[in-house]
């Protein structure tokens, strides 16, 4: 079941292109149900964010940092559909650089990813890197704008790498390029909690 923070309502772009390369890639085992492979053994690295975790940014920090939320018909074309069916997606970017990701499908299952983000704001949009360490680790890249209340985000995976193409400040949102990929596919709203 989700946090209590599912039942809020708020509206945030989130373009994740990170797991398409995993479907599409094929390296992993045949019966893959879309979902973050996550390895019997391991556990997630990061805690569930605390309070002063998930605080709107104060003025001197990034405004990517907080928890943002995508559900419903906010949630985008790529995760709403086969194979990933997903209906829920909470992401939280703390100011000490580490990540969480909290997932729910459609059939009530939940997945927990977790890493590391630096960010170069010196563009609009900001560009963003991102070291996942859990369920698998991979390095993924990106742009992303944030305001107050709203983020758009648009990332690829680059290793392992499934020959994909980050998007970049120049060419913005719908600029990542790869095999089998559709601009845009992955646009989500996002609000911030």
């Amino acid at each position: 079941m989700p946090t209590p923070s599912h039942c809020r309502t708020a509206t945030i772009r989130l373009c994740c292109i990170a797991v398409v390369g995993a479907v599409l890639g094929g390296c992993f085992p045949d019966d893959w149900n879309g979902q973050p492979y996550r390895p019997a053994d391991t556990q997630p690295t990061f805690p569930n964010p605390t309070t002063d975790d998930t605080a709107a940014p104060t003025p001197d920090e990034d405004p990517l940092v907080g928890l943002w939320i995508s559900e419903g018909s906010d949630i985008s074309t790529l995760f709403a559909n086969l194979p990933f069916n997903y209906e829920y997606i909470e992401a939280t970017f703390r100011a000490d650089g580490t990540v969480v990701t909290f997932i729910e499908d459609d059939g009530g299952s939940t997945y927990v990813t977790s890493g590391t983000y630096t960010t170069d704001t010196s563009t609009v949009p900001a560009v963003i890197t991102l070291q996942q360490v859990d369920p698998y680790a991979a390095t993924l890249q990106g742009i992303y704008l944030a305001d107050t209340d709203e983020l758009t985000y648009e990332v690829v995976q680059l290793t392992p790498d499934y020959g994909y193409t980050p998007p970049t400040p120049d060419g913005g949102f719908g600029s990542t390029s790869g095999p089998n990929l559709t601009p845009g596919i992955n646009v989500q709203t996002y609000v911030r909690d």
